[in-house]
């Protein structure tokens, strides 16, 4: 969360965001790179969320993929709307509500 925190207070995207959203009218040969980042950072993010679930920190619901593509997913999102509504709130919001939905229960 803050390294997106950090993009969004510099005023930056993600450049992996950003090429996701022009995917379609990218070069074919950038689409395995950009693939590659997506997909480095969800076997990163599932490491994480494995370990934390391993050290009784998260409650799943799923598997640790999925839960993965879910912080993935959110923080992307979440740094598109804010930059959009030109509302750091909004990021706030959504990150918080992102860690408790993790955050071991009891």
């Amino acid at each position: 969360v803050s390294l997106y925190r950090g993009s969004l207070e510099a005023e930056r995207m993600c450049l992996g965001g950003m090429l996701a959203t022009e995917v379609q009218t990218l070069n074919t040969i950038m689409l395995p790179g950009l693939k590659h980042f997506f997909t480095r950072n969800l076997e990163w993010l599932t490491e994480v969320i494995t370990e934390g679930a391993a050290q009784q920190l998260f409650t799943l619901s799923g598997t640790a993929t999925d839960h993965a593509r879910i912080v993935l997913s959110t923080l992307q999102g979440a740094l598109l709307v804010a930059r959009a509504m030109g509302d750091r709130g909004e990021f706030e919001q959504t990150t918080a509500l992102l860690i408790s939905g993790l955050m071991r229960k009891g």
